[in-house]
């Protein structure tokens, strides 16, 4: 009895310190890429943001006044307070993300490919 209480105060020690010596790895994204067996058009692999790094610092969402703007690839609106004119989103592979209080205006939206291309969080608005 004695070996066996030894034995689990033992097994509980290193337990704990394996739990406490790990120390999750730092990312700010990672790639995924897509198997056969997934059939997503016209994608070979997605890039899935992680934190608070989605859209921080993005360069992205930023399309002239009075021009239509054509959306080609993943445009991420953190923030943004853009009014497009008499301009129209075109969106024909990729997809607008408006969060973090984004607001964006345009005359029109046309998506000219299938699946899910416009996404909105709370507090965003996209105006048309």
């Amino acid at each position: 009895m004695k070996y066996i209480i030894t034995i689990a105060i033992i097994l509980g020690l290193l337990m704990l310190s394996l739990t406490s010596a790990y120390t999750a790895p730092s990312y700010t994204n990672v790639t995924i890429t897509l198997d056969n067996a997934y059939t997503a058009p016209l994608y070979t692999n997605v890039t899935i943001v992680l934190g608070d790094e989605a859209g921080g610092g993005s360069t992205n969402c930023n399309p002239s006044s009075n021009v239509n703007w054509v959306i080609t690839d993943a445009q991420v609106c953190n923030g943004n307070q853009i009014s497009i004119g008499t301009g129209n989103i075109t969106i024909t592979n990729g997809n607008l993300t408006l969060m973090g209080g984004a607001n964006v205006s345009a005359n029109s939206i046309d998506i000219k490919a299938s699946g899910d291309r416009v996404f909105i969080s709370k507090g965003s608005e996209l105006r048309l």
